[in-house]
């Protein structure tokens, strides 16, 4: 799962784990936050599809609490172009990351995924 700036055009939070779940998109989105020095006198409209995590109680919950500064958005059912930036990283990830490695075992995985990512 990944976070990404829309107006940098940059991942600014990701998510790799043997599950990913509405506690783990909130605790992502906590730290991007913090990395990008995003405090209680800033507001932030978040951008999300249908998944599971961005529908989950865990994320109404936090972003109710946060509705004086979070602004939690669901793109229209069926209309993935509304989703492209997000789409297009993953896109690019599958091609040239997953589909040009053989990974041994999780913790290669995980390393060569991260430094993609990173990279």
């Amino acid at each position: 799962m990944a976070i990404i700036d829309v107006y940098l055009r940059h991942i600014v939070g990701y998510h790799i784990g043997l599950h990913c779940l509405g506690s783990d998109l909130v605790k992502t989105l906590k730290i991007a936050m913090i990395q990008m020095g995003i405090d209680d006198s800033n507001s932030l409209v978040i951008h999300m599809d249908n998944g599971p995590q961005m529908k989950s109680n865990a994320m109404f919950e936090y972003a109710t609490r946060n509705a004086d500064r979070i602004i939690h958005e669901l793109i229209p059912v069926q209309t993935p172009n509304k989703d492209a930036h997000i789409a297009s990283f993953y896109s690019i990830v599958a091609t040239e990351c997953f589909q040009t490695n053989i990974f041994k075992n999780y913790l290669e995985s995980y390393k060569t995924t991260s430094a993609f990512i990173d990279f």
